[in-house]
């Protein structure tokens, strides 16, 4: 939903850090929220983008357009451009131990922003989520919207660059990796969102952006 002007400094919000613990279990690995920020200016609508639940919080979004998205323990970019492309970087974090595999896996929800009663006005938005250990990355999920209307990047173009192309009809799926940890100590789970520049033309113009929900990421150590 909002647009932004690339000069404009990240903006970052900050939560909770976790405690790693000196040791570490098969099973379930606590993941906690640490940072979201924004590149490229200020977001319309910007209150419609941040952790959740709902709160008056500095980090959390205050409401969600999202259908059917759960009330806790996620992040949603629900904002618009103002007409230039935006990212939005959300980040968890969780206690690694080196040579340890971790079953990793977050859910993901689209949803087609509206204008005028319409969803024919909406401009792309995706979302890359990676995980993170001193500068080794591997991914976790790449995830856009099925358009049928002209966008700034066409289908093909985000289908070559690996992304999944999700409709808001299939609702809620959910991506999974299995990763090794090449060190002791946090591991980030990276979610980048990405607004498209809306598409203008002299008969065509996209109006608003695409919505995007994301589950914290469930954890567990399998080995």
């Amino acid at each position: 939903m909002a647009g932004i002007a690339w000069s404009v400094p990240v903006i970052a919000v900050a939560t909770a850090t976790p405690a790693f613990a000196a040791s570490q279990g098969l099973g379930p690995v606590t993941v906690l929220p640490t940072t979201y920020s924004r590149t490229g200016g200020t977001l319309t609508q910007s209150t419609y983008t941040g952790f959740l639940p709902t709160s008056s919080a500095a980090n959390h979004a205050r409401a969600s357009y999202l259908t059917g998205s759960p009330a806790a323990d996620s992040f949603t970019s629900g904002s618009d451009t103002n007409g230039s492309a935006a990212t939005v970087t959300a980040l968890y974090t969780f206690d690694g131990v080196k040579g340890a595999k971790y079953s990793i896996s977050l859910k993901v929800l689209t949803q087609y922003g509206t204008y005028n009663n319409s969803t024919n006005y909406s401009e792309r938005q995706s979302v890359d989520a990676s995980v993170v250990q001193n500068g080794s990355s591997s991914k976790l999920a790449k995830v856009s919207v099925s358009h049928s209307n002209t966008c700034t990047r066409s289908n093909t173009t985000m289908t070559n660059a690996g992304y999944t192309l999700q409709t808001p009809s299939q609702g809620t799926k959910s991506y999974t990796i299995t990763y090794t940890a090449p060190a002791t100590g946090p591991v980030t789970v990276q979610c980048v969102f990405t607004l498209d520049a809306r598409y203008s033309s002299f008969l065509l113009r996209n109006y608003v952006n695409d919505d995007i929900w994301v589950s914290a990421p469930t954890v567990t150590r399998i080995s």
